[in-house]
């Protein structure tokens, strides 16, 4: 891999919606990348920094003139080196960046872009699963993913050559195919995953107040902001998002079936949880007295909503009914 430079950063259309926060695999994507590539970190910061103090709204036009005058200039500075070093003087750096970030921020379009520009990236593909439906999908790299009811994933057609990133808003199984040299990474609107190759259930909806891993083989590392954690088989992890703390717990792998995402867990939730995991898992609304106090354990495998229900009142000071798609909840 040739040196980067700040002028290819801010030349490169998924790095500028990147620092501009305009598409969340781009985000995802350069997060991982420059947690993959350290070396490159205070680059890349110097880029963004670039980027944002020169987010200026001129033409369309104007950004076209400019972009392709920069593209000419650097063009032929790389013609004339023919094998010699070129040193970019500062003024000049700042000059290309300039033309360069100028107009970006009306000029940047979708990810999807048309194949023959010089900017492509790989198309990303988009999946939502339905309520009461799971869904299975090998990604190009032979990775194998299961998904549970109501998750958003994305990821693209293609992996780059030293990168798998995906993005998850949901919850999933993942048995990752091994490749020392692409790691595998999971983007999760608080968290980094990162596997080379492994087997493991992560829950990480974004409207959830916690983050759940639970590590059945292989080895796996955590970061975001503030927190790392490596994990081994047999652990598993939960991401408090309310403080930002982390915590780790053992349970059997002989007794624990991998692969279960149209199982519902509760320990001792409330019933803002309660009321979430149903709706997201059965498709369905909930009618109730704002002020309803309860905690809940129990756990259900493919259960019928009228099973869970039944539970519920059985178990708790509440009546738990359903007519159509609403869940009628009312005290006893």
């Amino acid at each position: 891999m040739e040196k980067l430079t700040i002028e290819q950063l801010i030349a490169e259309t998924s790095f500028v919606n990147y620092c501009l926060q305009k598409d969340e695999h781009d985000v995802a994507y350069w997060t991982a990348w420059i947690t993959d590539h350290p070396e490159y970190r205070t680059l890349c910061e110097d880029a963004k920094k670039m980027v944002l103090l020169l987010m200026d709204e001129p033409s369309e036009r104007e950004f076209a003139v400019e972009r392709q005058r920069i593209r000419t200039y650097i063009g032929a500075i790389d013609r004339g080196a023919k094998g010699k070093t070129i040193y970019w003087k500062w003024p000049v750096a700042v000059a290309a960046a300039i033309l360069l970030v100028i107009g970006f921020w009306q000029f940047m379009g979708p990810l999807y872009v048309d194949p023959s520009s010089e900017d492509t990236v790989p198309a990303w593909v988009n999946q939502q699963v339905p309520p009461k439906k799971t869904m299975s999908l090998t990604l190009e790299d032979g990775t194998k993913v299961t998904l549970a009811p109501a998750s958003k994933f994305a990821y693209p057609k293609t992996f780059s050559d030293t990168l798998r990133t995906v993005r998850l808003d949901g919850s999933g199984f993942f048995d990752v195919q091994r490749q020392a040299d692409r790691p595998f990474v999971i983007a999760t609107s608080d968290l980094q995953i990162r596997v080379l190759g492994t087997s493991f259930s992560l829950t990480a909806f974004e409207e959830d107040e916690q983050l759940q891993l639970a590590l059945f083989s292989g080895r796996v590392a955590v970061s975001g902001d503030q927190v790392y954690k490596e994990i081994d088989p047999g652990t598993a992890l939960t991401f408090d998002k309310t403080d930002g703390t982390l915590s780790v717990s053992s349970f059997n792998l002989d007794r624990t079936s991998p692969g279960r995402v149209d199982e519902l867990r509760f320990e001792n939730a409330p019933y803002k949880e309660v009321q979430r995991k149903l709706s997201r898992h059965y498709g369905v609304t909930f009618r109730a007295a704002p002020d309803i106090d309860l905690h809940f354990s129990g756990k259900f495998k493919q259960e019928s909503l009228e099973n869970v229900l039944s539970g519920l009142t059985h178990t708790t000071g509440y009546r738990f009914s359903v007519k159509t798609d609403t869940v009628f909840v009312t005290p006893k």
